[in-house]
């Protein structure tokens, strides 16, 4: 095919928007979320995956717990995935339950939700 430019599974280049550690989450030209394969400075142009399952920070408390399957969004103020989506951007779904008090969690980027949600 002549118009495709790489597979969807390759990393993107991108700033970052802030500074990052190898395996943090950014979003990137304010939408598009991204793991960064390195760590790199605000500002500093490097390689990104935009897919794949990854183990990124999460929030903890009661209304965080993350459950198999359930969609989940990325706090840029916060800079971890959170459950709640007013204000926040769609990251993908989550691929083993994590509790309330946990700070990681195992998140499928990408993932399209469930019909209606």
């Amino acid at each position: 095919m002549k118009n495709m430019i790489q597979p969807g599974n390759l990393p993107i280049t991108a700033a970052a928007p802030y500074a990052v550690a190898s395996g943090g989450g950014a979003l990137l030209g304010g939408s598009l979320f991204g793991v960064a394969q390195n760590a790199y400075g605000s500002g500093e142009s490097g390689a990104w995956d935009t897919e794949g399952i990854f183990e990124l920070t999460k929030t903890s408390g009661t209304a965080h717990d993350f459950t198999l399957g359930r969609r989940v969004y990325w706090d840029s103020s916060g800079r971890a995935l959170v459950a709640t989506s007013t204000g926040n951007h769609p990251v993908g779904v989550v691929t083993e339950a994590a509790s309330t008090a946990a700070v990681l969690a195992k998140v499928k980027l990408g993932a399209p939700p469930a019909l209606g949600a």
